[in-house]
């Protein structure tokens, strides 16, 4: 497994890592999954008590690009990944096409028999 690198995270961030990676045991991985689930007049009792725990997943949950940005803080994921995000994503998008192409022609030969 790689190792996490603390140094650049903040306290929000190092908890929303080892919540992710389960790391967290018992009552701290109890309360990051009571602050995922919770509605918005919860998440409120939340932020008063665990401020920097409640943004680290509310920023989880709702702001694009935030986990993999924080993955790559901690030397977990590739200062490149959005690059190779992209290159899968083409890739990925010419295959289906090619798939659906195929479904549609074996579709039409079945039209043409009956």
């Amino acid at each position: 497994m790689t190792k996490i690198n603390y140094d650049n995270l903040s306290k929000g961030e190092a908890f929303c890592i080892n919540w992710q990676y389960r790391i967290l045991k018992n009552e701290a991985l109890e309360l990051a999954d009571a602050i995922a689930k919770a509605d918005t007049g919860n998440r409120k009792v939340f932020d008063y008590f665990f401020p920097e725990y409640t943004q680290a997943i509310t920023d989880y949950q709702s702001t694009k690009d935030w986990w993999p940005d924080v993955e790559v803080k901690a030397g977990l994921l590739s200062p490149n990944w959005r690059a190779g995000l992209s290159t899968r994503q083409q890739s990925d998008y010419k295959t289906k096409s090619g798939e659906v192409q195929a479904v549609a022609s074996s579709d039409n030969y079945l039209q043409q028999e009956a």
